[in-house]
């Protein structure tokens, strides 16, 4: 009996129990559970209170810097296209070669031959000239190659320009922010390059900066190619000349004469007057010898390499003066496209938060 009355005395003491522990497992589940929960979106009433460049800054800069990483790969294809055309160019050196090493071709130079056979009447450079277009490049397909890597160059960045508009505007759908007026894609593209205008203002006279900048731009991919061209291959043919004086040799002295004369293809300063001055010079330094093949193939190699290399990384040769080449100005470019994508965007920004 007394058994049976201590039970029943400590079922009231366990059932307490039991509901304070439920109590406390159910208010650690809860705590638990909030923590987990995403915190709750700010009220628009709340954003208002934000300050409407902290908004812009915390909204749309992701995207714009986001955006400059597309557009870095879109100008490093730039670049990567221009450099293609030459591995094409390289693989016609030794076709090239074959030809002018060959007792037709040597026959046919001497036939042309006047006394003095550069300065005269040109015979023989036009000679050398329709070989060099054949296997390696004219100096309108030079010219054209460029044209049409910057052609794509243009494509692309519109492109890039309307993914912009697309990703700020979903940015701004999600967060919750007021409906903004954004400019359609041609009055973006004419602001931003108004603002391009503005900032190659203060760039150096003579910086290619000035070409590559109108580049976003229509109908200027051609006459931007043929500038840079010109200006790598005089500097190209300053070095050659500097080098000449200094060696003595005719390769360099021929190369800085066709560089600077230019060639029956095109006006003073042209890569294949350049380009046939080395074969000249070559041929006089190394004629009727077994070593004039190889030595044609080495100036050829060595001439592209530094067209090449003028081109996309600048000129920083002996004698010829210093400039940037594509890569830093397209890098210039960029930087300058972020910054005034964003100072059109902010502005927009800004006036429809006023209103």
């Amino acid at each position: 009996m007394s058994h049976d009355r201590h039970k029943t005395n400590q079922l009231p003491f366990a059932l307490a129990l039991s509901t304070v522990a439920v109590l406390f497992s159910s208010v650690a589940w809860w705590s638990t559970d909030r923590e987990r929960q995403p915190p709750k979106p700010v009220s628009g009433q709340a954003r208002m209170a934000i300050a409407p460049e902290v908004l812009f800054e915390q909204n749309i800069d992701p995207v714009i810097n986001a955006q400059k990483e597309r557009s870095r790969e879109t100008m490093e294809l730039c670049v990567s296209r221009i450099r293609d055309r030459f591995r094409e160019y390289r693989r016609g050196i030794p076709a090239f070669a074959e030809d002018l090493t060959s007792t037709w071709t040597r026959l046919g130079v001497l036939r042309r031959m006047p006394i003095d056979w550069w300065k005269e009447d040109g015979r023989v450079e036009e000679y050398v000239q329709s070989k060099f277009e054949k296997h390696l490049f004219s100096e309108e397909k030079l010219t054209s190659d460029i044209a049409k890597a910057f052609e794509q160059l243009q494509e692309d960045l519109r492109a890039d320009r309307a993914h912009l508009l697309a990703s700020v505007k979903i940015a701004i759908s999600e967060g919750e922010l007021p409906d903004i007026e954004l400019p359609e894609s041609t009055e973006f593209d004419s602001s931003v390059q108004e603002k391009l205008q503005q900032f190659a203002a203060t760039r150096a006279t003579d910086s290619v900066y000035h070409g590559v900048s109108s580049l976003i731009a229509s109908d200027v991919a051609m006459t931007v190619a043929a500038g840079l061209v010109t200006r790598v291959v005089t500097a190209m043919g300053t070095a050659a000349a500097t080098s000449s004086a200094a060696a003595g040799g005719a390769t360099a002295g021929s190369a800085a004469a066709g560089a600077g004369g230019g060639s029956a293809a095109g006006p003073a300063g042209t890569a294949i007057g350049l380009g046939i001055g080395l074969v000249v010079g070559v041929a006089v330094d190394w004629w009727m010898t077994a070593k004039f093949r190889d030595q044609l193939e080495t100036e050829m190699e060595s001439y592209l390499f530094r067209l090449e290399h003028s081109l996309v990384f600048g000129s920083h040769e002996a004698g010829a003066p210093e400039s940037d080449g594509l890569q830093v100005e397209l890098n210039k470019l960029l930087e300058d496209i972020t910054l005034a994508q964003r100072e059109v965007l902010y502005a927009k920004f800004m006036k429809g938060q006023v209103q």
